[in-house]
């Protein structure tokens, strides 16, 4: 009877384990999971910028990219002062979809703007963008907050693009899709990388 009792209680305590281990496993893999892909985009626009660096420096220092809509049909999705020169191609993000609201954000492609001076809102130019759906929006915002993490060292909720400042030169914001004023899933979670 002592042995039946005992292999019951073992039993139930490699339940308990298994359940534990998949619960906090599972946790642990989506974090980290968001936090490669919160790598993976920085590391993108960080390519982007140094080829964008490249191309002005052999121009004699002018930073008005002729190819910047890079997502637009007429632009082929491509860079062409960029690419094939400086990269072989722009890097893409298949993990995320394309924002139809916006018809320059496709998500699996940067988008380019160039300086219009002066100005400190993360809606300014001379960045990079790359933009997130509401289809999207629980592993966006989870990317979002880990991307936050690298570039700021705290995990944060992204800020407003059109009403805040800059927190730092690469940040992750968001749209307010249903203009709301708060960050909720009806939004858009956009990366944002500022090229110097």
């Amino acid at each position: 009877m002592a042995n039946l009792i005992i292999t019951i209680i073992s039993i139930a305590l490699v339940a308990v384990a298994a359940l534990m281990g998949a619960y906090y496993g599972g946790t642990a893999f989506l974090e980290g999971q968001a936090k490669s892909r919160a790598t993976t985009i920085l590391s993108q626009a960080e390519q982007i910028a140094a080829a964008w660096r490249l191309w002005s420096v052999d121009r004699g220092g002018t930073i008005y990219l002729t190819d910047k809509n890079w997502s637009a049909a007429s632009g082929g999705g491509t860079s062409d002062d960029l690419v094939p020169n400086y990269l072989s191609d722009l890097p893409k993000t298949s993990w995320l979809t394309q924002v139809s609201s916006y018809g320059f954000w496709l998500p699996a492609k940067w988008q380019a703007l160039s300086i219009s001076g002066g100005q400190s809102l993360v809606d300014d130019n001379n960045a990079l963008f790359l933009g997130a759906t509401t289809a999207d929006y629980a592993q966006a915002l989870s990317i979002c907050r880990k991307f936050i993490q690298i570039v700021s060292g705290t995990e944060a909720d992204p800020v407003n693009r059109t009403t805040t400042p800059w927190r730092q030169p690469a940040d992750c914001v968001f749209i307010d899709g249903n203009a709301n004023g708060t960050l909720d899933s009806n939004d858009f979670i956009t990366f944002v990388y500022k090229v110097h």
